[in-house]
């Protein structure tokens, strides 16, 4: 990754972040941002209460998802990289094709979304003064590389 253009997109972002948008409008223009560094082919947005730790909203590119799925999957099923689980760490970000040592097939999360042609996600958790508000999933189709721990820690 070009460091130079990483750093310019941050700087966009954190500008976004300041220009008072509707969340559905910053988690656009923010993955149209991200894509320039950090190639994906869908993504989730989602706000989080932090009192609750519940999903209230989501926003999609090129993917569906049910409200019960994301639930079971983040509140009942155990896996890598669980947003709550990023919000707690310090880490606040992860990639399944790392937390697996490459082997996809050991996250449920993967397994329930293999059949539609979805490969390695990266996820990250929103944490502002100790609060977890939001989180992101930029997934890449099945048969491209896995994310690199250079886009993870972007």
């Amino acid at each position: 990754m070009d460091a130079r253009r990483e750093a310019q997109v941050r700087r966009d972002i954190e500008q976004l972040a300041r220009e008072g948008l509707d969340w559905v409008t910053l988690a656009s223009e923010a993955s149209d941002l991200i894509a320039t560094v950090v190639a994906f082919d869908r993504s989730c947005w989602h706000t989080v209460d932090p009192g609750t730790v519940l999903f209230t909203g989501s926003v999609n590119r090129d993917i569906g998802c049910s409200g019960a799925w994301l639930a079971e999957h983040e509140y009942v099923i155990e896996d890598v990289n669980k947003w709550s689980f990023l919000a707690r760490s310090g880490r606040r970000a992860g990639a399944t094709g790392l937390a697996t040592h490459g082997d996809l097939s050991r996250s449920a999360r993967h397994r329930s979304q293999e059949a539609f042609g979805i490969g390695d996600e990266l996820r990250g958790s929103f944490v502002q003064g100790g609060d977890y508000w939001g989180a992101a999933g930029f997934m890449r189709n099945q048969g491209r590389d896995h994310f690199s721990e250079n886009a993870v820690a972007f």
